[in-house]
């Protein structure tokens, strides 16, 4: 596992019991992951993220999530050193303007020091679209290099 440099997750039925804690394989030379998580489970990418040092580039799909009730508690804890040192592109996939998604892409911006590039795809049926994309541009950046860019996708 440790010359993986590509993987792509879905979520998996097991990783509401996954623990916090659990063990992960280090993947020293992981360079792009493909995720889709609903944020109960941002425990288990934030710890995929830990073992992924020199991550270059996060695709995330956002999936809709029974509850929003403690998602953020996982962003309380320390920033994974890929996000803070490496991440130079984060795709955002499914975007439809929920609490705890946008609270995920505060918290990359706000650590990312080397993101060149942040892309997010918010649902075309969204009401407010444009007061999403106006308030996400104005949230302070670790990287003033960043760009963000925006496109639409359709509801499924």
């Amino acid at each position: 596992m440790a010359n993986i440099r590509f993987l792509s997750l879905n979520e998996f039925p097991i990783w509401p019991v996954c623990p916090s804690k659990a063990k992960l394989p280090v993947f020293h030379n992981l360079v792009r992951l493909d995720i889709e998580c609903s944020c109960q489970n941002w425990h288990i990418l934030l710890a995929l993220l830990e073992c992924a040092d020199n991550l270059r580039i996060l695709v995330f799909c956002s999936l809709p999530s029974r509850s929003e009730h403690g998602c953020d508690q996982a962003l309380e804890e320390s920033v994974p050193k890929c996000v803070s040192m490496s991440l130079k592109i984060l795709t955002f996939k499914g975007v439809y303007n929920h609490e705890c998604e946008v609270k995920l892409l505060r918290y990359v911006l706000g650590n990312a020091k080397f993101l060149e590039r942040l892309e997010i795809g918010i649902f075309s049926c969204l009401k407010k679209q444009g007061r999403l994309m106006r308030d996400l541009l104005k949230y302070p950046r670790a990287s003033m290099a960043c760009d963000i860019s925006f496109f639409f996708e359709p509801y499924q």
